[in-house]
């Protein structure tokens, strides 16, 4: 029931449905290692919307999804198309017709070699002398880990008066580069034909990977794949999360808030409005000021006293900088909150 045309006898109806299993349990793993990878960059983005000085970190941890979903789309393409051209998989209506539940969602070609063969190595499906799609695979997996690793080493980027940015995290220091790259690109799951140890069976990655083999193991394999692309994207975007709070200066930074203190919730139209703002959780010994409209104000026993006489009725709003300097080190740590209040007549 299986098999169409150029099939493998030796590849058991048991063992077929035994790598279909196989490959959905690998699919929900993917799934589940793409969630968490989701969460974090959730997490980073709250986060980087009051620690603005991070916000480099979140938009690089954005550009490891986007290049990574770029590679998993054309993997997906390639399933799409082999499977469409040994005539899709078992419908439910399919497997009923067959007697068969288990076959739902299966290939209807999952036995057959030479679709596979055609599309990943000969390059003669379609047309002659076509590149060969495991190769443009291989390619494409090799162009993604430069990718990852020129952003990475990036993040040390002098910007124009020599200094390196985002201050208080690895990236503050050059002597940090090449041993921290290093370290992230070992834990990096991803291979390609630059990891491929020839044999006499096998003479390259594509053929070791795709060569002689079935449409099922073809799909189990390129999960598999999809499977060192979200675990390498998971080590990129976790190890640029955990950048967002580096360091434990004594001070329990990472949960800071910027706060407001006003006596009056409105104010009338001529009336001066007055508010503090102060840093909760903050000790006052630290040194930080507070720009508001351009204007810079220095802390004074840790808060800073803002007015501003309101020329229009309505509500109101402003945007408070505060950037704190932590005493032991010198590193400068950025936040940044709206706040508003109302004007009456």
């Amino acid at each position: 029931m299986f098999c169409l045309s150029s099939c493998q006898e030796n590849y058991s109806n048991a063992l077929v449905l035994h790598y279909y299993q196989l490959d959905e349990s690998l699919k929900k793993s993917n799934e589940f290692i793409h969630a968490a990878t989701i969460g974090i960059l959730r997490g980073m983005e709250e986060t980087c919307k009051t620690k603005v000085q991070y916000w480099p970190l979140f938009e690089k941890a954005q550009k490891v999804m986007d290049y990574t979903r770029d590679l998993s789309e054309f993997i997906d393409a390639l399933k799409v198309k082999m499977m469409k051209e040994t005539e899709g998989i078992y419908t439910e209506e399919d497997a009923l017709a067959a007697q068969d539940t288990l076959l739902k969602g299966m290939p209807k070609g999952a036995k057959n070699t030479a679709i596979s063969s055609e599309i990943l190595l000969t390059g003669t499906y379609e047309y002659q002398k076509k590149l060969p799609k495991a190769v443009l695979l291989d390619q494409k997996i090799q162009a993604l880990s430069e990718q990852y690793i020129a952003l990475l080493e990036s993040c040390w980027q002098q910007i124009p008066d020599g200094r390196f940015p985002i201050k208080g995290t690895l990236f503050s220091d050059i002597r940090n580069k090449a041993r921290t790259v290093q370290q992230v690109q070992n834990q990096f799951t991803l291979k390609s034909s630059k990891d491929f140890i020839r044999t006499q069976e096998h003479r390259t990655w594509a053929e070791s990977t795709f060569g002689n083999k079935p449409l099922i193991l073809v799909l189990n394999h390129l999960t598999a794949i999809q499977n060192q692309l979200e675990t390498t994207q998971y080590v990129l975007v976790d190890f640029f999360s955990s950048q967002v709070s580096p360091v434990d200066f004594n001070y329990p930074y990472d949960k800071f808030e910027i706060l407001a203190y006003s006596a009056q919730s409105s104010v009338r139209l001529g009336e001066t409005y007055k508010t503090e703002i102060a840093l909760g959780a903050y000790s006052s010994k630290s040194v930080f000021q507070v720009v508001i409209n351009q204007d810079t104000m220095q802390s004074i026993d840790g808060k800073v006293i803002y007015r501003v006489r309101p020329n229009k009725v309505g509500a109101q709003k402003y945007k408070a900088q505060i950037s704190i300097t932590y005493p032991l080190t010198g590193e400068t740590e950025t936040f940044s909150k709206e706040f508003s209040f109302h004007v009456i007549p």
